[in-house]
């Protein structure tokens, strides 16, 4: 494994420097379909937001993927997160959270390899239309972290401009 150290800068207008330094190889991305960011990790009005929503224009044929080798800790539905799948990523120190989700084609306690199908996107819970929240939570501190830092440079996503 690699150690990394990340300098990020996020959010126009406001701008966030820190130093993170993290284990880890490097993920895929969490959808079969290139997309672009409508909301960033950071401050949202009058909370925060812990991690990145996706869109792509064909959503409704796109497919969720795992980012990285690992095992379904938890399966479910919640009023905010609506449809959702937590993965454990041993290797890479993380976990992910995938949110709103319309279908869950795993199971509790499934291993899942790099770019396995976890579902589809979706509109449920505290949602305001078809799309993926992934979050990133280191195991050993249990921090959420700003997602995009862990994908590739050509699998980082900008911001939607329609």
């Amino acid at each position: 494994m690699k150690r990394k150290r990340i300098f990020v800068f996020i959010l126009p207008g406001l701008l966030f420097l820190f130093s993170l330094e993290i284990h880890c190889s490097p993920v895929g991305s969490p959808l079969d379909k290139k997309a672009c960011v409508t909301s960033y990790f950071g401050c949202r009005g009058d909370h925060f937001h812990y991690g990145l929503d996706l869109w792509t224009q064909n959503m409704s044929y796109a497919n969720i993927l795992s980012i990285a080798k690992g095992v379904v800790l938890r399966t479910g539905c919640s009023s905010t997160a609506g449809n959702y799948i937590i993965v454990l990523h041993p290797k890479n120190k993380i976990i992910s959270r995938h949110y709103h989700m319309s279908e869950i084609f795993v199971k509790k306690g499934q291993r899942v390899t790099k770019g396995s199908v976890l579902g589809t996107p979706g509109n449920t819970g505290r949602s305001t239309g078809v799309h993926l929240h992934i979050e990133i939570q280191m195991i050993k501190s249990r921090k959420r972290v700003d997602p995009i830092i862990f994908f590739r440079s050509h699998e980082i996503y900008f911001p939607c401009c329609n």
